[in-house]
């Protein structure tokens, strides 16, 4: 788990997350995002997290940010931000079933396949089935709070050219799920009692991500979605919202990172009357429009040291990789070039000198593999040896085999694990200041034959 975060079950039905207290079952003081897609309620401001529902399977990583961020991410993020990245579909080909049961988890199962699709790119399609039993209460007897959710989605990602990748995704859920809600008996006992419901959920949404690279020093980011939901708990809420999210990032000349976007957003909501609430109006539109700009100013080029961080050529086609790995490797100190195919990466190879080379095997023109046996060609004969790591989603013995017959030295899976980069990171560093370091020779000793 991760400090700092507070993470409950409130019954067999409801959790309770947040940021440095305020935990509730409608805490509303963190922004909970899948994929770059907001999931909070706009009636409450907090999350359903029984309905999200995301497979284990197909989960990447989990960004949590603590503190206020309300200036960068929206009002949302008082407390905090938690992000879920799901795996691109080339992460997960090939047919996984899963399946299990118990005495109150009583049963889950999840079938999914992965593959390639002729104009479609990679793909991924699933459908997930979940039942939990009752809890039981103080007194022994069943709370009546088991739910269940049938759950189906799938994900495509495309290169459609050098410069650009699409994925599309869209997921389907239908469930039921038990709730107890304390009512207030005005009579001479002035008693309240619990009360027992069963709440049908309903949820669809659809995705789309568009990047656009311009050249190493510019890219944009293009994410539309719709999602539409329907509960029939106290507020019996049918709420539809649009979202469209605009992000340019550019360098500026040796010292500026200029970042700037946009957001609109537009929700509809219609809520029946009960006996217990009532919405006026019944119907209501809201329409959100935001922006943000930052400049990112280095004042001062920090000295680059032997024993400081490396230079570091990530050669990645797809810039959603390009943004994770920069971001991973330049955390922890290193300085990274990003060149979108292997033709690109020889040009910038024959430019500047580079202690790794983080080579994607799959890009558009030229393949990880041509330009790692075209580098080899040029170094043959010399006294240089450029160490180039291969990242493919693909893990099996016939690709390892083919990575090092073109002359790479290893190879790390997509997604990336930070605890292998590591490793890697670290024994470049070992092999660089061991290379570095200045060869003592002893003087003779007078005397000596």
């Amino acid at each position: 788990m991760v400090p700092g975060v507070q993470v409950a079950q409130i019954n067999a039905s409801s959790w309770a997350v947040s940021i440095r207290g305020f935990n509730g079952r409608f805490s509303n003081k963190v922004l909970v995002m899948v994929d770059g897609r907001t999931v909070y309620v706009l009636s409450f401001g907090g999350v359903f997290y029984e309905v999200l529902d995301v497979p284990l399977e197909q989960i990447a990583q989990i960004e949590v940010i603590r503190g206020p961020g309300g200036a960068v991410w929206g009002t949302n993020a008082v407390n905090g931000v938690i992000n879920i990245l799901t795996k691109k579909a080339a992460a997960t080909p090939g047919t996984t079933i899963v399946a299990g049961g118990g005495t109150i988890d009583r049963a889950a199962a999840l079938v999914q396949r992965g593959g390639q699709a002729r104009g479609l790119g990679d793909f991924r399609v699933f459908a997930k089935y979940s039942t939990e039993g009752s809890q039981p209460g103080p007194d022994g007897s069943l709370a009546e709070d088991g739910w269940h959710i049938l759950h189906g989605g799938f994900r495509t990602d495309s290169q459609v050219s050098s410069k650009d990748s699409l994925s599309l995704q869209g997921d389907l859920y239908s469930g039921r799920e038990g709730i107890s809600t304390p009512f207030q008996l005005y009579s001479l006992q002035n008693a309240s009692v619990d009360t027992f419901a069963q709440v049908h959920f309903s949820c669809g949404f659809f995705q789309t991500s568009w990047d656009h690279r311009f050249s190493g020093r510019s890219d944009t980011m293009l994410l539309v979605s719709y999602q539409r939901y329907a509960r029939t708990d106290v507020l019996q809420e049918t709420r539809g919202t649009l979202d469209v999210d605009f992000q340019h990032n550019l360098s500026v000349g040796e010292r500026h990172q200029f970042v700037w976007g946009f957001d609109y957003r537009h929700s509809d909501s219609l809520t029946e009357p009960t006996f217990a609430v009532s919405v006026v109006p019944s119907d209501h539109h809201t329409n959100l429009y935001s922006g943000f700009a930052q400049d990112q100013i280095v004042l001062l080029p920090r000295a680059e040291e032997p024993g400081e961080g490396l230079a570091i050529l990530v050669a990645e086609g797809n810039v959603v990789n390009q943004r994770l790995a920069v971001r991973l490797l330049e955390k922890r100190g290193h300085r990274v070039t990003v060149a979108a195919n292997g033709q690109e990466a020889l040009d910038a190879l024959s430019r500047n000198s580079f202690d790794l080379v983080l080579m994607d095997v799959q890009m558009p023109e030229m393949d990880g593999l041509t330009a790692t046996s075209i580098l080899r060609e040029r170094e043959h004969g010399g006294d240089t040896h450029v160490t180039v790591i291969a990242l493919t989603a693909h893990a099996m013995k016939g690709d390892q085999d083919r990575c090092l017959l073109a002359g790479m030295d290893g190879y790390l899976t997509k997604p990336i694990r930070p605890q292998e980069l590591d490793e890697v990171l670290s024994n470049q560093l070992k092999t660089r200041n061991t290379a570095s370091r200045p060869t003592v020779v002893p003087e003779p000793i007078p005397g000596d034959a």
